[in-house]
């Protein structure tokens, strides 16, 4: 996979990053220009491969080596708790894939910074659930730092601490009935009452305000700016969480264990929350959805297994048909689909003479 991603043409950000690679290789902006923005880890990584004149397209394969590595030690964790892992192979095969499909290869592919640092705190999530605090706490940075959207999940990092307590399923129902009725009203009211400068320090400048409170529609942030088929392709993109989310709310999960029902259902609240604004919410469903599918696996009933994870590996296929929808230009429309064929070909990536950094920024130019 981190091949495949190495041979993909640039676009969309990609396209915006490899420009900006290019102005690091040609130019002698200094390092600590770096840390006037918010997303250390990917500028930092172009710094030092343009400087070391690597290649960028690597930095791209790093980045889907390590997401997929981090999904796959979700799914050895959880030999820890399902023997049918160990002695069923087809049922390990099924979990297997429903994983290996449930990673959003196109995203990361695309706009390397959201994606992967939603991995890079399933990973901190992971550690603090085997009890390693400290190893929580650095990959929480660390996914902070590769994306500011990553503060989010901060939160729930520490409501993880107050597992004991528990969220009625009542309580549960009427929360998420609430939020989704509620919630952009709520999420922007909770931005107007927070400081510029409190929300600048987060990464949310008065710039995009609005695209966090999902006002934006020429932007396509919101639903209202996306096409009645881009709309469909959004929600099949998310059918693994909407699947563990009804199943969970159908069965009441009696059979759950009471700290990871609550974890469920604190994910949920948070997804259901953000759900007015569509970036958020699309950034937040790659977050937390290793996290549920883990516990949704986890604590299945023996007598379900089988025909629950054929449906979960279901519509994770059905999610990765809905990313590529959204990239069938690029598809269809470019050498992108060279990469299926066991032909050697050559990749030629070629870059304007200008762009912009920025709305507010200066042009730069390229030699």
């Amino acid at each position: 996979m981190a091949t495949l991603a190495i041979l993909s043409p640039p676009f969309a950000d990609l396209y915006r990053h490899a420009l900006n690679f290019q102005y690091y290789k040609h130019s002698s902006v200094p390092i600590s220009s770096i840390f006037m923005q918010k997303d250390y880890v990917l500028d930092l990584l172009e710094y030092y491969f343009a400087k070391w004149n690597f290649n960028f397209e690597f930095i791209r394969g790093l980045f889907v080596f390590v997401c997929y590595q981090i999904a796959f030690a979700l799914y050895k964790e959880l030999f820890k708790y399902v023997p049918a892992l160990s002695y069923s192979k087809k049922y390990r095969c099924i979990v297997f894939l429903s994983v290996f499909f449930l990673v959003p290869f196109i995203w990361i592919v695309n706009g390397l910074r959201s994606a992967t640092s939603s991995y890079l705190l399933v990973y901190s999530w992971l550690s603090l659930y085997n009890g390693k605090r400290i190893k929580c706490w650095l990959f929480a940075l660390l996914g902070v730092f590769t994306h500011f959207f990553g503060f989010v999940f901060i939160p729930v990092i520490i409501l993880f601490h107050f597992r004991k307590y528990r969220i009625g399923y009542f309580t549960y129902v009427i929360g998420a009935i609430v939020l989704f009725l509620l919630g952009k009203a709520i999420f922007s009211n909770l931005l107007d009452s927070i400081s510029e400068e409190t929300l600048s320090s987060v990464g949310v400048t008065s710039q995009n305000r609005d695209y966090y409170a999902g006002t934006d529609e020429e932007g396509a942030l919101t639903y209202s700016g996306l096409s009645f088929n881009g709309f469909i392709a959004m929600f099949m993109e998310r059918s693994p969480l909407f699947y563990i989310f009804f199943t969970t709310i159908k069965s009441r999960c009696r059979n759950y264990d009471k700290d990871d029902l609550f974890m469920i259902r604190v994910l949920f609240l948070l997804w259901i929350f953000i759900s007015s604004s569509w970036i958020p919410f699309q950034r937040i469903s790659w977050l937390i959805s290793p996290i549920v599918m883990f516990l949704f696996i986890k604590n299945m009933k023996f007598s379900e297994q089988h025909i629950r994870t054929r449906l979960l590996l279901l519509f994770t296929i059905i999610g990765q048909i809905a990313y590529i929808y959204g990239y069938r230009m690029v598809f269809f429309n470019t050498p992108f689909y060279l990469i299926s064929l066991p032909l050697y070909f050559p990749v030629f990536h070629s870059y304007p003479g200008s762009f912009y950094i920025a709305d507010d920024a200066p042009i730069r130019f390229l030699q």
